[in-house]
């Protein structure tokens, strides 16, 4: 689904929830706690204004800015600072042993054609027949895995499990 209903029936899109203002009459559209993780239990603190490297860590969906709060991947690296500290749009030039995503973030290398879209623009999973593993370790699906990764007790190559 691409929508959120609100309680009053209302419909907004989904990339407006939790992104820091209220689009719902009562603002349940930004109760968020599933966003991040506090050290401990905090039913008050916001994933968006209370998080902190420190004390908090966002979901895989979003991305922690430098000063901590949680943005959705999507605007990251586009041309607009949602960090304070514009962290959402720097430093992501080069991915030195990683993936680099079209006009975004980076993923580590095992993630780029392992069957689960990991980039906005689902780049990590386009031309996978082609792609060579330099140095790295090619599973049969067609994802590189680092060394580090071989024989280390966890199935990293889907499918066929041939890295164990």
């Amino acid at each position: 689904h691409d929508t959120f209903q609100c309680r009053d029936g209302s419909c907004i899109l989904v990339s407006h929830v939790c992104d820091g203002e209220s689009d719902c009459l009562d603002g349940e559209d930004e109760i968020c706690g599933h966003l991040c993780s506090f050290g401990e239990f905090q039913p008050f603190l916001s994933c968006i204004r209370d998080c902190y490297p420190h004390n908090c860590t966002c979901s895989e969906t979003h991305f922690q800015c430098l000063t901590g709060k949680c943005i959705p991947f999507e605007k990251v690296c586009d041309g607009i600072s949602d960090c304070n500290d514009s962290s959402d749009e720097h430093g992501w030039a080069t991915c030195p042993d990683e993936f680099k995503c079209h006009h975004s973030y980076c993923i580590p290398i095992h993630r780029v054609c392992d069957g689960i879209y990991d980039c906005p623009m689902k780049d990590d999973e386009r031309d996978c027949a082609d792609l060579s593993c330099v140095g790295l370790f090619k599973c049969k699906n067609g994802t590189c895995l680092h060394p580090s990764f071989l024989c280390n007790g966890k199935v990293d190559c889907p499918l066929y499990a041939d890295d164990e």
